[in-house]
């Protein structure tokens, strides 16, 4: 019972972890022109180690700007929580001039555990898009 419980406990606390928003961009309010993200999915949900998946969301931005793709990283295994101290850029205007459509962004697990991902957006303009997280199981 102490196992699940611990186990429990780490889970909760990197779901809070990603879902500050800490480092250097911060959410902009919601408002015309600010991009949204939404329908993040990691494909496959279980993998092995160095086998590659793909991140996909849906994005929609009036102004057709979206500049860069970013996600945090986070990851829970053997007990100990590792998260990025920056977020890491997957991609540079790559969705520059489309309005609305799907991301999708390969990655490849190296270890395993439980790993966590959040995105977000930014615009031309420095708007800072919702974020959303998805986690994967590397066993």
């Amino acid at each position: 019972m102490a196992y699940r419980s611990g186990t429990l406990l780490l889970l909760i606390l990197a779901l809070l972890l990603t879902g500050c928003g800490w480092g250097r961009f911060p959410s902009s309010a919601p408002a015309p022109g600010v991009p949204r993200v939404s329908n993040l999915r990691v494909v496959p949900e279980e993998a092995r180690p160095s086998e590659a998946g793909v991140l996909a969301f849906d994005f929609t931005d009036v102004d057709a700007d979206i500049v860069d793709v970013y996600v945090e990283i986070s990851q829970v295994a053997d007990f100990s929580i590792s998260t990025g101290f920056e977020p890491v850029l997957l991609s540079h205007r790559k969705y520059f001039g489309q309005a609305e459509g799907t991301a999708r962004e390969e990655i490849r697990w190296s270890r395993e555990g439980l790993h966590l991902y959040e995105v977000f957006v930014v615009d031309k303009e420095g708007h800072v898009s919702n974020r959303l997280t998805a986690r994967v199981v590397i066993r």
